[in-house]
């Protein structure tokens, strides 16, 4: 949205490259547009005035207020929009805080983990293990009972940021097959010494290191647990 304001303001500027921004605007008797920053925006409403057609000279001086007032609220809810969408965009970009210990180091946003060992998927933003069962996808906070003596924290984990990965299942049964068996051949974030990963609960130094016992998001001990 910012992108395309900046754009649309420069579209009219070329249209009135020619046109004297000089005019002063009055707010309830006072010159706002004086202020430099008010003026800048000032000077782009009234050219979109002239562009369609809105001549301020030919209008009473009640309506050239009530205009004034309707597009500066204006221009407060646009700014408004897109300092929220700025702010969404950040917190949907990083979620270190979220990822499990057993997760591997190097992302600052996981969706979604694949274990190719057990052909299972977990869903970072709510901590579940997403699993087929009778042919349905299954989403639970512990793995089920066949798969309880797997070690998260030795087994590869494969990174999708994808929604709803496991309509693809079939896909990346076999593209990420040739990873299983690699134990250990990834550093975990409950063994990484880099601060950015000291806000994930259950790291050694998480807190000061004040908790110490490394067991992790995982539920414990690695074997399947809550994430």
């Amino acid at each position: 949205m910012l992108v395309l304001f900046i754009r649309i303001k420069k579209l009219i500027k070329d249209y009135l490259h020619d046109f004297n921004g000089n005019y002063t605007a009055h707010l309830e008797g006072k010159n706002i547009f004086e202020n430099q920053s008010f003026r800048t925006f000032g000077t782009y409403f009234t050219h979109i005035f002239i562009y369609y057609g809105i001549d301020f000279e030919t209008v009473g001086y009640k309506n050239q207020t009530i205009m004034k007032k309707f597009f500066l609220v204006l221009l407060v809810a646009v700014g408004s929009i897109i300092s929220k969408q700025a702010t969404a965009q950040v917190s949907v970009s990083i979620n270190i805080g979220s990822q499990p210990t057993w997760g591997p180091v190097g992302y600052d946003y996981v969706e979604y983990y694949y274990l190719p060992d057990i052909e299972v998927y977990y869903y970072v933003p709510r901590h579940q293990y997403v699993y087929i069962s009778n042919g349905k996808w299954i989403f639970a906070t512990s793995l089920p009972t066949r798969y309880r003596s797997y070690n998260l924290y030795s087994g590869y984990k494969v990174v999708i940021n994808q929604p709803r990965p496991y309509l693809h299942f079939t896909t990346h049964r076999v593209t990420y097959a040739k990873y299983k068996g690699n134990n250990g051949r990834q550093v975990i974030i409950r063994n990484s010494n880099d601060p950015k990963y000291y806000v994930v609960k259950g790291h050694p130094k998480y807190n000061g290191g004040n908790n110490g016992n490394g067991k992790g998001n995982g539920g414990g001990k690695g074997k399947g647990k809550k994430g």
